[in-house]
């Protein structure tokens, strides 16, 4: 049974695995396989981590959760109760966060292009920062603002154009190839600000960046952030009177490893095992910190200048370690000395091939009391190639009927669930030995509801 189970504050109790003093085998025999499981504590713990990390003294922080990461209604109403905000990037994700009573002025907007119906929306609900990508998107608030009437607070989202390292895919939205953001002193940044000087109605409060995700080192942060500091100079210099710095999010958590291209190349072509042990970024959040409030003091200092509000956007650092997915052993499969396949009751339909750079750490929810491994390509049950839980992954052995739990499956593993081939899983959330199901698993019928037949609907 494997010993770090602290980070993920599980318990060992007669080698079974126990969450929030929760047996994992008796969840699975209640509720079936596969399901996900949320721990209450844990998405405490965790925001309350990174608030404390960023909780400076003279330095003003507040949290915006990526609602992408994890739009389960009951998850984030918790973490709206704990006092974090919402990040947004769609009509449905505004429309969601009304739904489950967060005022205008936890709510900020992003997304690379917003349509007009969107940021209308927005603008009636008091948004606290509308980030703007585009000059073309400027200019729809020009229009929404000069037929409303209403003053709109906007953020200007800026490609800090950092250089990264070969096979490194962390860094995707802050480099010059990356279509994302504005790139100060352009043809297209120069015009945005030209529009800003000219329009009243439009206040310019923000400068924002997001580099991506993932992020192991805090040296990407401290570039972006010397150039946000840059612009903001610049800004201040032209008139504008700035006062909130959105740093975005991106941040690695210690249990979870990205793949690079050379662990591809180690998996595919080396027929290597994927090692998840070496990881770094532990205290990122420490580090993103401590030179945010160093830059940020003598920045102000050295200006004269009031110390902006600090914006951060995590969604992963939250909630990730938060939630596990637990899925069946449903066949074992030899085809060589070599090769050992499990064919387990979830794959691609729980964890999107998207996901295929994440590597995390699979674990038995019971010990056979044998200290024998093996090393298996487990699968999921549908006749594709891509219907992947995890690359060679040296094991306990396993047997028919074993249950394993996928850690770190709290972000974008709900989101981007589907239900090819079948009804997605459910989701239990665990409070103190209390289960409660939030998201009960699809019916066959829920699967075409909103199908036409028959001339029914």
């Amino acid at each position: 049974m494997n010993n770090n189970l602290s980070a993920w504050d599980l318990q060992n109790i007669n080698d079974t695995l126990y969450w929030d003093n929760c047996s994992l085998p008796d969840i699975a025999d209640e509720f079936g396989t596969p399901v996900y499981v949320v721990s209450k504590n844990k998405i405490r713990n965790n925001f309350e981590e990174v608030s404390n990390a960023f909780n400076f003294s003279g330095v003003s922080t507040e949290i915006f959760y990526s609602v992408k990461s994890n739009p389960v209604p009951s998850i984030l109403k918790y973490l709206f109760s704990l006092g974090c905000g919402a990040e947004i990037i769609s009509e449905y994700e505004l429309w969601l966060v009304k739904k489950l009573g967060l005022s205008g002025d936890k709510i900020i907007v992003n997304g690379v292009v917003k349509s007009e119906k969107f940021l209308r929306c927005a603008i009636e609900y008091n948004v606290k920062l509308i980030n703007v990508e585009s000059e073309n998107e400027l200019l729809i608030l020009k229009k929404i603002a000069h037929e409303s009437g209403k003053k709109i607070s906007v953020g200007l989202r800026i490609n800090p154009e950092l250089k990264t390292k070969k096979f490194d895919f962390t860094l995707s939205t802050a480099n010059s190839c990356s279509h994302i953001g504005l790139i100060e002193g352009s043809k297209e940044w120069n015009s945005v600000i030209e529009i800003l000087k000219s329009e009243k109605l439009l206040d310019l409060n923000a400068i924002h960046f997001h580099l991506g995700s993932g992020i192991k080192r805090s040296v990407p942060y401290k570039k972006a952030l010397r150039k946000a500091l840059e612009v903001w100079d610049m800004l201040i210099k032209s008139g504008f009177n700035p006062s909130v710095l959105d740093i975005g999010g991106g941040f690695n958590i210690s249990t979870l490893k990205e793949m690079n291209l050379w662990d591809a190349v180690r998996i595919f072509e080396l027929n290597k095992s994927f090692n998840n042990e070496k990881n770094s970024g532990n205290n990122i959040i420490d580090s993103v910190s401590s030179i945010l409030f160093h830059e940020i003091k003598d920045y102000s200092e050295r200006n004269k200048i009031s110390v902006p509000e600090i914006i951060i956007e995590p969604g992963r650092r939250i909630t990730s370690s938060s939630q596990i997915l637990l899925l069946k052993v449903i066949r074992i499969i030899q085809r060589d000395k070599n090769i050992t396949y499990a064919v387990c009751d979830a794959g691609g339909m729980s964890i999107s091939p998207l996901l295929f750079l994440e590597d995390h750490k699979i674990l038995p929810v019971k010990n056979h009391y044998t200290n024998q491994q093996k090393t298996y390509m487990l699968l999921g049950s549908l006749p594709s190639p891509l219907d992947i839980v995890s690359f060679k992954r040296t094991l306990p052995i396993l047997f028919e009927g074993d249950i394993l739990a996928v850690m770190d499956s709290g972000a974008y593993f709900t989101s981007l669930g589907n239900n090819f081939a079948g009804p997605r899983c459910g989701i239990i959330l665990l409070d103190n030995r209390t289960r409660q199901i939030i998201k009960r698993k699809e019916e066959f019928e829920d699967m075409i509801l909103r199908d036409m037949f028959n001339g029914k609907g």
